[in-house]
This record gives structure tokens, sequence and C-alpha cells, in this order.
């Protein structure tokens, strides 16, 4: 967590919006951006078959290895 930290608080962002990985105004980038760049990056780096969903079901892997219950990991991905 320390880089997402380090970013959220570099000069280059807005301080005051609650979004790590803010536009210039303060608010959320378009999810699109994150998919073309993670899309060129892998490219780049030759890996096959990385999506954002991909980092999402990693994510709730990650959080289950760690003990997050259900209930909070389901409200965590926006599950009802």
């Amino acid at each position: 967590m320390p880089y997402l930290e380090n970013r959220k608080n570099s000069a280059a962002f807005p301080s005051a919006s609650p979004f790590v990985f803010a536009n210039k105004q303060g608010g959320y980038k378009d999810p699109r951006t994150f998919q073309r760049r993670i899309s060129q990056l892998c490219k780049n780096l030759g890996i096959l078959g990385v999506h954002m969903h991909t980092l999402r079901h990693s994510f709730a892997v990650r959080c289950l290895e760690h003990h997050i219950r259900y209930e909070i990991l389901a409200e965590l991905l926006g599950h009802a």
C-alpha cells in the first residue's frame, strides 16, 4: 500500500480528492483509461490474458487469503 499512499499524497494529484487515481479535476479516472493502460502494459511485457476482471478476481482472492469476511468483500466488490 505504500505505493498507493505515496501516489495519492504526491503533488501531481489533488490532495482533496478521495480517489487514489484521480483526474486533474479531483474526480475519478474513467475505467476505460485503466483498461487501455493495463492492456498496453501487458502487451509490452508479453503477458497474455490479463484484463480488469483478472485484477478484480486477484483482489478478491487476496482478501479471502487474508480472512476478510465475505460480507465485507461483497460490499467492496459492489455485490448486493
